[in-house]
């Protein structure tokens, strides 16, 4: 098994190869970027008003609420999109 990993890692010299081997990892990151953007705009929408806040509850805390909803929302669309 090392013997033909060490043949694969010397194929790497070849020119063909290593434009697939970019092209593939191009490709994987644009797929990565677009299903980040999808889900990041499918969950854009939530709000304080979503959970059933009153719409008096004050400055502060609907400002605290929106940063942490900001950060918990980025971190679960990095989740959903590698899962994904």
């Amino acid at each position: 098994m090392f013997a033909a990993f060490t043949k694969a890692l010397q194929q790497l010299s070849d020119p063909r190869l290593r434009g697939i081997v970019w092209r593939g990892v191009l490709v994987a990151l644009s797929v990565f970027v677009g299903l980040f953007i999808l889900v990041n705009w499918s969950l854009s929408g939530f709000g304080p008003d979503d959970v059933g806040l009153p719409a008096t509850i004050g400055e502060p805390v609907a400002w605290t609420f929106r940063l942490l909803v900001d950060i918990l929302g980025g971190l679960a669309v990095l989740v959903l999109t590698w899962l994904l």
